[in-house]
């Protein structure tokens, strides 16, 4: 007989497996170029940034530093994108990268917002998204320490429209914020609809515990976490959950 693992054991596991799928963003942690120094800024239609090109007046990779006494330390690898820019903040500020898709196939992006504060220039960061040249959705991690960066992972399903499909991220943060932090960005698809399959792998497995999570926590829907289907991601749909991941 099978033994059901407890849901507050299941909630609390560590995922660090890749998904079946593969990420389909390049260059996603920023690791790219490997800048020389604690940051480096690249202006308006640049592709310094392999697999991305910056848009409005310019952005930033970080390095793992340590400034003022705040710890910049990335989600993902040693580099983080500020998309505020080197301090001009400017809310058209951002990157683009076009990924080959399935007409018809189903997507999961996953991505991490930073935020610290400093109660003058930094306060909690806002990461707009739109897929697609649609409308600009606001994603904000409301936690700043004032010491180090919190991240928060967001993840946005969709179906592609097109054979190419543009995912793009821009500042938007307040006008008196000037740090708005973008990193271990991820793109995965082309799984069927299957409830529980959160990460969209094709499977119910570990791999979902950690995005199932993160979709009750930070109220994004999702509608393969949604287990009920009533509409919300919440505290309803654990244990039909557990139940898919050791059915």
């Amino acid at each position: 007989m099978k033994r059901a693992l407890h849901p507050t054991l299941v909630l609390m596991i560590v995922l660090t497996s890749t998904p079946l799928f593969g990420d389909l963003i390049v260059n996603g942690s920023f690791e790219s170029p490997d800048i020389d120094g604690p940051f480096a800024s690249f202006d308006a239609g640049s592709t310094m940034i392999p697999g991305w090109e910056v848009v409005g007046v310019s952005v930033a990779i970080l390095d793992n530093q340590q400034v003022i006494g705040f710890n910049f330390t990335a989600q993902d690898g040693n580099q983080l994108m500020d998309l505020a820019g080197q301090q001009n903040n400017n809310p058209n500020n951002g990157v683009v990268q076009n990924v080959t898709t399935t007409v018809g196939a189903d997507y999961l992006l996953s991505f991490y917002v930073g935020s610290v504060t400093d109660g003058g220039l930094y306060f909690a960061s806002t990461v707009d998204l739109s897929i697609d040249g649609g409308a600009q959705t606001g994603y904000t991690n409301p936690t700043a320490p004032t010491d180090m960066v919190d991240w928060l992972q967001f993840t946005v399903p969709f179906t592609a429209q097109n054979s190419v499909t543009t995912i793009a991220f821009f500042n938007g943060s307040a006008a008196n914020n000037f740090i708005c932090l973008l990193d271990n960005v991820v793109l995965i698809g082309d799984a069927p609809f299957l409830l529980g399959d959160v990460n969209l792998d094709g499977i119910v497995s570990l791999l979902d515990v950690s995005p199932f999570v993160n979709a009750i926590t930070s109220g994004c829907y999702i509608e393969n976490a949604d287990m009920n289907q009533d509409g919300v991601v919440s505290l309803l749909d654990v244990a039909l959950f557990v139940d898919a991941l050791t059915g």
